[in-house]
């Protein structure tokens, strides 16, 4: 029997790290967080931008709130998941869907509920503040209490999901 040989296939993308002038796997994570963090300025201005729109049009002293549509703050919300990005660890991204969770079950019911709506809201602006100085499981703890409010209040995101896959079907 003759002794096996290993053959090992070229890999373009080993040659090319190895390769001078070649790129780390280390060097192009911490050069693609630098390109993000030349974004950190102007996007975080857009989350207190549109944190400020949604407090204006939907919040507790909002005069017009009750005329609002649903899907005007389901896409307000989403507009701070976009730019989310730069204020890593801060809850935004999953605050801001469970707000959009909250539109998406308001739309389906028909009507709003204003004291959950100003929930959400709050703890948009507390997590915009301070969210990236609590812990991870003090922000899980925040998302937690938004997603409880809704299905207290409104109902659970789940079921929505569900009876639309029925209606799918």
């Amino acid at each position: 029997m003759k002794p096996v040989k290993m053959i090992r296939a070229p890999n373009r993308l080993r040659a090319a790290m190895a390769a001078a002038g070649g790129l780390s796997v280390r060097e192009a994570i911490r050069r693609s967080e630098a390109a993000v963090d030349t974004l950190r300025e102007p996007c975080v201005a857009q989350i207190d931008e549109i944190l400020a729109e949604i407090d204006a049009r939907f919040g507790a002293a909002a005069p017009g709130r009750d005329g609002e549509d649903f899907e005007s703050l389901y896409v307000l919300a989403t507009r701070i998941i976009d730019v989310s990005i730069v204020v890593r660890n801060s809850g935004l991204d999953d605050a801001s869907r469970a707000l959009c969770d909250l539109a998406d079950l308001s739309s389906e019911i028909g009507r709003w509920d204003w004291p959950a709506v100003e929930v959400h809201i709050e703890a948009l602006k507390m997590l915009r503040a301070n969210g990236e100085a609590m812990t991870k499981d003090q922000r899980n703890a925040v998302v937690g209490g938004l997603i409880k409010v809704t299905r207290k209040r409104v109902g659970d995101p789940a079921a929505l999901t569900a009876a639309a896959a029925q209606g799918e079907a």
